[in-house]
């Protein structure tokens, strides 16, 4: 099936307070960016953390970002921040003049703080809703190419070192797996029911005995997509009532950025990342024999940019850091 992608950012900054005016507290901060923001013609609203269902997505929204540590935050003048943008529905529109914008205001009056405790959070959608196969078809991908993604991020968010971001092989039913091809044999068996929960369950699933479990109290073991690199969860939390998943799919694993660059390079992998699951191109690696390496991504996500009408020359912008560049540390 044909997708037509969507997608959506989310950006968790902290920020230390530079300004000659030295704002009191976080709503005064968060106004005058939502004010700069307005007056380049950004929209911008503030909101709650929690983020209701009641949010549109048609600009972008300032919430105070509660997983920032405490410790940070508690510094003088250290504010911590989370922009979440509008839907976009195009890779090539106006979002990247937006992202300048956004972090040009900022740095006029803050400093961003390089600490592990933030994030940047890709979300992903089809204008249709992704089926049960394709919610497979990704999830394949993720696990497939966890080796290459993790060399494009800080030690701290590989493997299963970052809580908020664990590897999709720790989720429940792949305990006694002895390889990816297991993997993928078990995720095809859940997309085989043409079911997208049974899907979600098996890449996203938490035991009830894990240290989350039982600090939660549960009784049952449970989907918990945001403990993953790859949350599928919000595509069962959202449907149009006929059972059609309407919801996203959320890449997690991307550190915080302290510039635009950053933001737009993993948007841009994580839609073309998706797009390729989508459209067939995992078909090309086996799951025993491939390399799963950096080289095997970029045509990976190559493949993938070709459905998104970009240019070849914006493409290829990408090709360096996917391949060659020493990730932070």
């Amino acid at each position: 099936m044909a997708h037509t992608l969507r997608f959506g950012l989310e950006i968790e900054l902290l920020l230390k307070d530079d300004s000659w005016i030295k704002h009191k507290n976080w709503n005064s901060v968060a106004a005058a960016i939502c004010q700069s923001l307005g007056s380049q013609r950004v929209g911008a609203h503030l909101t709650n953390a929690s983020m209701t269902r009641s949010e549109t997505y048609q600009e972008w929204a300032i919430s105070p970002e509660l997983t920032i540590s405490v410790d940070a935050v508690k510094q003088k003048n250290h504010y911590g921040i989370e922009l979440v943008s509008p839907v976009y529905r195009k890779m090539k529109s106006g979002w990247g003049k937006q992202l300048l914008a956004i972090f040009a205001i900022i740095e006029k009056g803050f400093s961003i703080a390089n600490t592990p405790t933030t994030g940047t959070h890709i979300h992903v959608s089809s204008a249709t809703y992704f089926s049960a196969l394709d919610v497979a078809s990704i999830a394949k991908a993720g696990t497939y190419f966890e080796p290459a993604l993790d060399c494009l991020v800080p030690k701290r968010r590989r493997g299963n070192n970052n809580y908020w971001g664990q590897s999709l092989l720790n989720s429940l039913p792949f305990a006694n797996t002895f390889g990816i091809a297991d993997v993928w044999a078990i995720i095809d068996d859940a997309a085989a029911t043409g079911d997208v929960l049974s899907v979600v369950q098996t890449v996203n699933l938490v035991s009830k005995s894990s240290p989350r479990g039982l600090g939660m109290g549960a009784t049952d073991d449970f989907i918990h997509g945001k403990m993953f690199k790859w949350n599928f969860a919000p595509l069962v939390e959202c449907s149009d009532g006929r059972g059609a998943p309407l919801g996203t799919v959320e890449f997690r694993q991307p550190s915080g950025s302290t510039n635009p660059g950053h933001v737009a390079q993993w948007a841009f992998l994580a839609v073309a990342f998706v797009q390729a699951a989508v459209s067939g191109g995992l078909g090309h690696y086996d799951p025993g024999t491939g390399k799963r390496n950096r080289k095997e991504l970029w045509m990976f996500v190559k493949y993938g940019a070709r459905f998104l009408s970009m240019d070849s020359a914006e493409v290829r912008e990408f090709k360096s850091w996917i391949v060659d560049t020493e990730p932070e540390n």
